[in-house]
């Protein structure tokens, strides 16, 4: 501070003037008192602010534990998931630890250091996979909900790349891709049947074209077909333009497509025991199992093709691999069967039963962990 040795050489001029030159004195070392202390907090002010946010000003917020854990729990997270966020953007030192919910690249960078580091441990595989399924469940939530209030109103939005289900009029759902969104046009990847012969429809065919967004959020939208081409080499059905985006139901889990074999079988529920001590008892048919094929594959369910699906609401068991080296056993029900083809069908089936270290192969796969 400044004050003191200023001070010490006024004081002795005031003793030697007159009156009125006192006051005078007096109020201009006030003044230059006051400057100085408000100078001096500013400076400590713009200091601790510099020090805060990354040293220059203009980086990320310090962090702030409390702070964190209630934007975690905005974004649907429980008590325990938030915290364990927590420890692990202090573990890691991130330098941005709120970008974590608005940025996929920065939280997956995070929890597979975590999931690598949780397989060095040592402890036992249950525990281990206890953690993963832990770590998994954070991506899931933040992803499912970090879209929330974002929404499509215009398919001139739709980026290339973006995967839809085309349903023209008359029945039947066909997968396919946009490869280009002009200005006059959307342009699909030309749908094929269960042979493989392309699709193509008449002129003005009215379509409904359904799509999700990585968080599992659905559209929908009707369109029609105004043409063909073959766009960057690819054979296309061209598109009409819509304002009319609808926002549809949100799945919970996201999904991803593939295509392997997958192998199901019955599973009959008995009664077994009388009165109060009657239970049930699923006993699996393992002589009636039949061949299908994986097209998509979710934490929640999956779909197999087959040209013997079980009944709606059938139970059943399944064994199939990701591509990981590693078979997956798991219980499920036929929530739903799509027609498809001139026999058979796709079966939509949810899971009821599958270990952590299943669930856990599943998640690795559908998020590329």
């Amino acid at each position: 501070m400044m004050t003191l040795p200023l001070l010490q050489r006024v004081l002795p001029s005031i003793k030697s003037s007159s009156g009125s030159e006192n006051w005078i004195t007096l109020v201009v070392i006030a003044v230059v008192v006051v400057l100085i202390i408000v100078v001096s907090a500013v400076r400590r002010g713009s200091s601790s602010s510099g020090s805060g946010s990354g040293g220059n000003g203009s980086g990320p917020a310090k962090f702030s534990r409390r702070t964190f854990t209630r934007k975690a729990a905005a974004y649907g997270l429980s008590k325990v998931q938030a915290n364990t966020l927590a420890n692990l953007v202090e573990k890691y030192k991130m330098k941005s630890p709120y970008a974590v919910f608005t940025s996929s690249n920065q939280l997956d960078a995070l929890l597979k250091k975590s999931i690598s580091e949780i397989e060095t441990q040592v402890a036992s595989d249950q525990v281990k996979e206890a953690q993963k399924v832990t770590i998994f469940n954070i991506k899931q939530i933040i992803e499912r909900n970090s879209g929330k209030g974002k929404s499509f109103t215009s398919t001139n939005t739709l980026p290339n790349g973006q995967s839809i289900t085309l349903s023209p009029e008359g029945g039947g759902r066909y997968p396919s891709k946009i490869n280009t969104n002009l200005r006059n046009y959307l342009s699909a990847t030309l749908p094929v049947d269960e042979s493989g012969t392309q699709l193509r429809w008449k002129k003005w065919t009215p379509v409904r074209v359904f799509f999700w967004k990585t968080n599992g959020q659905g559209y929908n939208f009707d369109t029609k077909v105004t043409g063909y081409s073959t766009i960057r080499g690819v054979p296309s059905v061209l598109l009409q333009h819509t304002n009319k985006v609808k926002q549809a139901q949100q799945r919970k889990y996201r999904r991803r497509e593939l295509s392997k074999p997958a192998y199901f079988f019955p599973v009959k529920v008995i009664p077994v025991g009388v009165g109060k001590k009657a239970k049930k008892r699923a006993i699996v048919e393992s002589d009636r199992g039949s061949l299908g094929t994986l097209i998509d594959i979710s934490a929640g369910g999956c779909a197999i093709k087959s040209t013997k699906p079980i009944p709606k609401g059938g139970l059943i068991k399944l064994q199939f691999e990701t591509g990981m080296g590693h078979s997956i056993w798991c219980f499920g029900k036929v929530i739903n069967i799509r027609k498809s083809g001139v026999a058979g069908g796709i079966m939509h089936v949810a899971f009821t039963k599958v270990t952590h270290k299943n669930l856990n192969s599943i998640n690795s796969f559908v998020y590329d962990y």
